[in-house]
């Protein structure tokens, strides 16, 4: 699907070749940011273009310690705010929400549940692609229409991890301990694993990325990845 009113991007293969362009007519976006797309799940949740901090959705982003709406370039237990603090689910609570914070508490952009991503794992189909940027996993829904998740690996301290081959996405889920948080966590499958999951647990204070969804808002621009393989001209 292409919407005029906005930018939208063709993902193009030739020979296990991928190229991207961004397409649009007299547009006035210069990102993807605010961006959904409905991926035809039962929910009804649509799934933002990009992670909170990018503006393209092959952009890691900005990375977050669990419960802390600011990135920072430190991440350590001493300097997380939310590290052994009883905190239920933080889901569209800008004291402790990124996804809403950073885009504005009147948008109703929150960060998803391990059950949002656990229906994402069950119900899409996940093909692995190799950017220029990174790799990461393409999320295509049973409406044909999808979105791009990253692997930009995680921070610890001052150090990014297995950036390019793991991918890390706070939930707004608290886990059953004070100092974790559940993520959803994927491994690059040519490295041998292909577990994809949606409850793993992990310290809140490290540094991960953060996807934003939205339940209903019109003043939001819905768009579609497309479903045509574009070839790609030599």
């Amino acid at each position: 699907l292409w919407d005029s009113r906005a930018p939208a991007l063709i993902i193009a293969e030739y020979n296990g070749v991928y190229a991207t362009c961004k397409v649009g007519i007299s547009s006035n976006y210069s990102n993807f940011t605010n961006l959904t797309v409905d991926l035809g799940l039962s929910s009804g949740v649509k799934w933002g273009t990009v992670n909170v901090g990018a503006t393209t959705p092959f952009e890691s982003g900005d990375y977050f310690a669990w419960g802390e709406t600011e990135t920072k370039s430190q991440f350590t237990q001493e300097n997380c705010s939310t590290f052994s603090k009883n905190i239920g689910d933080i889901g569209l609570n800008p004291k402790y929400d990124a996804a809403s914070f950073q885009n504005g508490t009147d948008t109703y952009w929150r960060m998803p549940s391990d059950n949002e991503y656990k229906e994402l794992i069950d119900n899409c189909t996940w093909t692995w692609i190799n950017m220029s940027e990174t790799g990461g996993y393409k999320v295509t829904g049973p409406n044909g229409y999808s979105i791009f998740l990253p692997a930009g690996g995680y921070v610890d301290n001052t150090s990014n991890k297995y950036q390019g081959d793991k991918g890390i996405y706070w939930t707004s889920s608290p886990s059953n301990t004070t100092v974790n948080a559940t993520i959803l966590s994927f491994d690059n499958p040519e490295e041998g694993n292909t577990n994809i999951t949606s409850n793993a647990h992990f310290s809140r204070y490290l540094g991960a990325a953060v996807r934003g969804v939205i339940d209903y808002d019109p003043m939001i621009t819905d768009i579609g990845f497309s479903r045509i393989k574009a070839k790609v001209m030599r």
